[in-house]
């Protein structure tokens, strides 16, 4: 009787949660416009747990370490495009874990030159 007792309480504090979010592309400068394909659909996860509350390692799981995780997926990328973000957390009350998935695109950006031109050719 006690092990079911112990066992409901278990699962009714037990918790789970999703969210999805996303981002039309991550890197340093906004004006990346034009791209080179690398490597479509890359994914990464970084995920950080805890003990009863004591985190093992840092607290929260970083974006940066799963936006770390594609860009080291190949040298010459340096952005992500097309990026869905996803939360998942799972709640015990013993052990908890938190983690957030990445699934974008990774490019490397394209230096391109805008040069201006008269309104008519052959002038």
């Amino acid at each position: 009787m006690r092990r079911r007792a112990a066992a409901a309480l278990l699962l009714l504090g037990t918790g789970c949660a999703t969210s999805v979010g996303s981002v039309g592309f991550i890197g340093q400068s906004a004006d990346a416009l034009d791209v080179k394909m690398l490597r479509p659909g890359a994914r990464a996860r970084a995920c950080r747990a805890s003990v009863f509350g004591v985190a093992l390692g840092s607290a929260e799981p970083a974006l940066h370490d799963a936006v770390g995780q594609l860009l080291a997926l190949d040298s010459e990328g340096d952005l992500l495009t097309n990026v869905e973000i996803t939360t998942r957390t799972l709640t015990t009350g013993v052990y908890n874990r938190r983690c957030v998935e990445l699934r974008g695109d990774l490019v490397r950006r394209i230096p391109s030159i805008t040069i201006p031109m008269s309104g008519h050719a052959g002038h």
